[in-house]
């Protein structure tokens, strides 16, 4: 018999690290529990996901005229397939431009118009702002056969968009479900980057700010032509200012190294610029450090294991934070930062952006350190928890395959194979000389 064929329209895994630790767990997960179908993936770097996951990939088109061009194979495709996933990520959102929403509901709208099976697999929803974007996603949306959202809030977005409240299931985010790249040997990475293997570390996940006005033009067109406000830099300038004082604290205070970790770094966001704007104002330049871009995100999340803190302005890198069992600050510019924070148990090391400054870091980070293994306890009981969750969509994925759900005993197998252990011993902590570091 003909295996079934599987379809997933994801955010951007080919640049975003957390598009691919989702994109990566989906697809993992899904062969482990339904081994006998085909997978094909819309791709912007093609190669890159193919090589990544060994899955067939298909033009996305990068930007909507792009996807428009692409539409009679992608229309081909979809017609061939037996179910089209949706997501995960944040793929209802129209902050960052007016353009978004319909380049990423597209295809899940052609596969509603044939009538194909479709999944929304636990995406992140809002802000939704404009009467067209609501409109556009009540329309879409509410006719998909599954709908799932990863928190609350999304599920509150998209009821406040006309979708009854009633079909719309909460699951975790499915990147609490990755697992580490053992054959990554990471030790010989921060090795040669610099890194000294007796101190510890404090990975920095940073991303461009203030800059989202929910206008027409795609946030990579608006940095290209310069379109940001004196205001907005000025506001970022200042945080990044803050941002390198805490730095320079945690280096002085307890000895730490900085290794800064690029998330996303496609040419409108461009984290490692955005990392390297900020490192050039600290002081202790000797001690900062910057990954190179294209690692896989089992290797970002397998780098984060060996790192005794985080500090996540990047969801995902507060995600896979915790899933590296790594104790975290995470400084939110958007609801998805704080309801992860608060769905784990750490609301109390969760800041807006906008409330950062170095004092207000200081005390949150001394805190870190004094509750650090109550901290670890706290993230692998919740991030195991979630993860039973996480295969509530691979139920999903069945059903709308029309096979047999999930059996008791093949969930517990999955679950035992994990642990979440403290990465670093408490003693490796210690603060150095300097008994007080001002800002």
């Amino acid at each position: 018999m003909k295996p079934k064929r599987i379809l997933i329209s994801p955010g951007d895994a080919s640049n975003n690290i957390g598009d691919l630790a989702i994109l990566t767990s989906v697809v993992s997960l899904i062969r482990r529990f339904i081994p006998d179908v085909d997978i094909a993936v819309f791709a912007n770097r093609r190669d890159r996901i193919r090589d990544i996951l060994a899955v067939e990939t298909l033009p996305k088109g990068k930007g909507l005229l792009a996807a428009i061009r692409s539409l009679p194979s992608t229309m081909r495709e979809i017609r061939r397939c037996d179910l089209l996933v949706w997501g995960g990520g944040q793929l209802l959102q129209d902050i960052s431009s007016q353009l978004y929403i319909p380049f990423h509901i597209m295809r899940l709208a052609l596969a509603v118009l044939m009538k194909k099976p479709t999944l929304i697999y636990s995406i992140g929803a809002g802000p939704i702002r404009s009467f067209f974007s609501r409109a556009l996603t009540r329309i879409v949306v509410s006719r998909a056969d599954t709908i799932t959202v990863r928190d609350a809030k999304s599920a509150d977005m998209l009821a406040s968009c006309g979708i009854e409240r009633d079909r719309i299931a909460e699951t975790p985010d499915p990147a609490l479900a990755l697992r580490p790249d053992n054959d990554f040997d990471v030790e010989a990475r921060l090795l040669e980057m610099g890194l000294d293997p007796k101190r510890p570390i404090l990975g920095v996940a940073v991303r461009r700010l203030f800059h989202r006005n929910s206008g027409i033009l795609p946030i990579s067109l608006r940095m290209k032509l310069g379109l940001v406000s004196r205001e907005q830099r000025a506001r970022f300038d200042s945080f990044g200012f803050e941002l390198a004082r805490f730095i320079d604290y945690v280096v002085e205070r307890y000895n730490f190294q900085v290794l800064f970790i690029p998330m996303y770094t496609e040419p409108g966001q461009n984290d490692q610029a955005v990392g390297r704007q900020i490192a050039s104002t600290v002081q202790r330049k000797g001690d900062v450090f910057h990954l190179p871009p294209g690692h896989t995100s089992r290797q970002v999340l397998s780098i984060m294991s060996k790192t005794s803190a985080m500090l996540a302005v990047r969801m995902h890198a507060a995600v896979l934070s915790a899933v590296a069992g790594t104790p975290l600050i995470c400084l939110h510019y958007a609801p998805k930062g704080a309801s992860f924070m608060e769905n784990i148990g750490l609301a109390d090391y969760s800041l807006p952006v906008e409330d950062t400054n170095c004092g207000v870091l200081m005390r949150l980070f001394s805190k870190l350190m004094a509750n650090r293994d109550a901290i670890v306890e706290t993230m692998a009981g919740s991030v195991q928890a979630s993860r039973s969750d996480v295969l509530l969509n691979v139920s999903s994925v069945k059903e709308l395959l029309g096979m047999a759900p999930l059996g008791e005993e093949a969930v517990n197998e999955f679950l035992s194979e994990f642990s979440v252990k403290p990465n670093k011993p408490a003693e490796r902590l210690s603060h150095s000389h300097a008994d007080r570091i001002a800002c």
